[in-house]
């Protein structure tokens, strides 16, 4: 996972701090995307959506996001995944919800 506000991790470490940060979670697809001609044999899809993020305080967050999932020949399981979108007004927002100790933003 190569995640916009941790960095990265595995999907096993990953998806625990998301649902901690989270009370409600929406995805609306937008669209998705495939790669024709892959130069390294890597087949990536990515996913264009909306997201509808309800925090575990109870603030609702939302904002228009892609991932990136790769998958390699051979295998059945997402090989990594690349979350894109602007952090910057969701940190003005709500701050780092990730934080052992959130600053909150009015």
């Amino acid at each position: 996972m190569h995640s916009p506000f941790l960095g990265t991790m595995k999907a096993r470490d990953f998806f625990p701090k998301l649902a901690q940060a989270s009370s409600q979670s929406v995805i609306t697809l937008i669209d998705l995307f495939a790669s024709v001609q892959p130069s390294d044999d890597t087949v990536r899809v990515a996913a264009y959506f909306r997201y509808d993020w309800t925090l575990s305080d109870g603030r609702p967050v939302d904002f228009t996001c892609v991932d990136v999932f790769e998958f390699r020949p051979g295998r059945d399981r997402i090989d990594s995944m690349h979350i894109v979108y602007d952090t910057h007004p969701l940190r003005e927002r709500v701050g780092d919800k990730y934080a052992p100790n959130p600053v909150l933003n009015a």
